[in-house]
C-alpha cells in the first residue's frame, strides 16, 4: 500500500467518523454508515486538503462503492485522468 492509498483510507475513515484502524480494504462501507453525504464529505476533503478534485461522475461511483478498495480504485482512476489531461510531464501532487 502506497502513500496515496493511506491518504485515501485516512480521508475515508474521517468521512465515516471511524478510526483509520477500523478500515480494512474489504470493510463494507454501508456498515460504517457511508452514504451520499459521506461520499460528498470524502470528495470535498480529498480536494480541499489533498488537492485531488473528485468530479461529479466520480462522486456517483464513490457512493456506489462497497469497500475501501473500490474507493481507492475510483480515486486512482481520477488521478490518472487528471495526469493524462495535464500531460506526461506534469504530475498531480497529493499533499501529505
Amino acid at each position: 500500500m502506497d502513500s496515496l492509498d493511506e491518504i485515501i483510507l485516512s480521508t475515508l475513515a474521517s468521512a465515516c467518523n471511524v478510526e483509520r484502524s477500523e478500515l480494512r480494504l474489504d470493510t463494507t462501507l454501508a456498515d460504517l454508515g457511508f452514504d451520499s453525504l459521506g461520499a460528498a464529505a470524502f470528495a470535498s476533503e480529498m480536494d480541499s486538503t489533498h488537492g485531488l478534485p473528485i468530479e461529479p461522475e466520480d462522486l456517483a461511483k464513490l457512493y456506489l462503492a462497497v469497500t475501501p478498495a473500490e474507493v481507492i480504485e475510483v480515486v486512482r482512476e481520477r488521478r490518472a485522468k487528471l495526469e493524462e489531461a495535464e500531460g506526461a510531464s506534469t504530475r498531480v501532487m497529493v499533499a501529505t
